[in-house]
């Protein structure tokens, strides 16, 4: 070991100043590109691996989103599916007939409710009902509006409404549905 000291010793004492200072000059050039490039190498690491620790965090949000809204969704399915077993014999023209009949409206029915039924999704399928109401007031709409809402079992769908012929009243088409199991659809039929 002491002989590569004393050679490298040996080597320092025979160059000229100039060339020992451009040796030491060429060595620290060498260290200060070296630290150069380990900066640069280590500032782009740790920059892809932020990138990566917040891409990874944007996903673990839109995942616990995911979660939250599955969680919500199986509450009311199961809220739904209670509500429904609880009168498996519903029938939402019969529901609505009475409704009008209780509220005085039945005599403002323009034609026949026509009740139908659309596609299935997830289980249920919707039972609409459309009905034509015509010289009714503000106060007769409000109330049965209310009244609908009132029932869980239904929920407007669509509201139209239209001056009428008639003074101080209106005409309005009203969009009623509700969900029925699938296997109950098949049964009876679309609500009548």
């Amino acid at each position: 070991m002491t002989y590569l000291v004393n050679r490298f010793r040996l080597f320092i004492e025979r160059l000229s100043a100039h060339q020992f200072y451009q040796g030491l000059a060429a060595i620290f050039a060498a260290i200060f590109l070296l630290s150069i490039i380990f900066g640069w190498a280590y500032y782009r690491t740790i920059n892809q691996l932020t990138a990566e620790i917040e891409h990874i965090n944007e996903q673990r949000v839109v995942a616990k989103k995911i979660l939250e809204r599955a969680q919500r969704v199986y509450y009311q399915r199961k809220e739904v599916d209670e509500l429904l077993a609880q009168d498996p014999n519903f029938k939402i023209k019969g529901d609505f007939e009475e409704l009008l009949s209780k509220l005085g409206l039945a005599d403002k029915k323009k034609e026949d409710t026509k009740a139908e039924s659309s596609g299935t999704e997830d289980g249920y399928s919707s039972d609409i009902l459309r009905a034509h109401l015509e010289g009714i007031t503000m106060k007769e709409l409000t109330t049965l509006l209310q009244e609908l809402e009132k029932n869980a079992r239904l929920y407007l769908k669509e509201l139209d409404i239209i001056k009428s012929k008639q003074p101080y009243s209106l005409d309005a088409i009203i969009t009623i549905a509700t969900l029925q199991p699938v296997s109950k659809q098949g049964e009876a039929g679309a609500g009548s």
